[in-house]
């Protein structure tokens, strides 16, 4: 969902979280018509991520759990795996070299030569893009290992009064670190969801009902 503003009177403006779907094609461009008024939902969501922020211990226990997900979406050895295909690179040049050479000396045809090229340069390419998947899930976990641990620097000895007080900036900052985002359903329900575990289904107190659910990010 989208923000917008809306003027109800000489400054008495509303922001809400909107469909852009219903912005573009109207009403009945979206099976959601509930649109959510950001001073409603954002304190709702803020007092559930606050209270996790007010218990260190349950805080820390979630990031950890974060980040050792994330590690284990990693199959097997990813060290050993990133050996493997850099050594398949090496490979793809020597051959690549070894091919040149064989057509060079009239043991190989042209026609050849580009049918073994091109095998090569398949081969090449998903080397670099199997190398590139893994250095960015590590960059990823090494990204979530830094955030997780400001955030706990930051947060692990404030007092109540300083959490409650946290600009809207250092709020979003904190989703960002927690991945969080909501799930506004059409019964007007929030349900929060993020790498760190909330332990809250629904933020609304209103049972899931089948319909269609649209995501923000506050």
């Amino acid at each position: 969902m989208q923000t917008t503003s809306i003027t109800r009177t000489p400054g008495n403006v509303h922001h809400y979280y909107r469909c852009p779907k219903r912005v573009r094609d109207g009403k009945d461009g979206c099976e959601n018509g509930k649109n959510q008024r950001t001073d409603h939902a954002e304190p709702e969501v803020w007092g559930e991520v606050s209270r996790l922020l007010k218990d260190p211990d349950r805080l820390r226990i979630g990031l950890e759990a974060m980040i050792e997900r994330k590690r284990s979406q990693l199959k097997g050895n990813p060290e050993r795996e990133a050996a493997a295909w850099l050594k398949k690179l090496d490979e793809c040049t020597r051959k690549r070299a070894a091919y040149q050479d064989q057509q060079a000396a009239g043991l190989m045809t042209l026609d050849e030569l580009s049918a073994r090229l091109s095998e090569l340069e398949d081969a090449r390419l998903t080397a670099e893009r199997e190398l590139a998947k893994l250095r960015d899930a590590r960059e990823e976990i090494e990204a979530l290992e830094r955030d997780a641990g400001a955030l706990l620097a930051s947060y692990e000895h404030a007092t109540p009064e300083r959490l409650d007080a946290l600009s809207a900036e250092e709020r979003h900052h904190v989703y960002r670190v927690m991945r969080l985002e909501v799930l506004a359903h059409p019964d007007g329900s929030l349900e929060a969801t993020g790498d760190v575990p909330l332990d809250v289904s629904t933020l609304n107190s209103t049972a899931w009902q089948s319909g269609f659910a649209q995501r923000f990010y506050p």
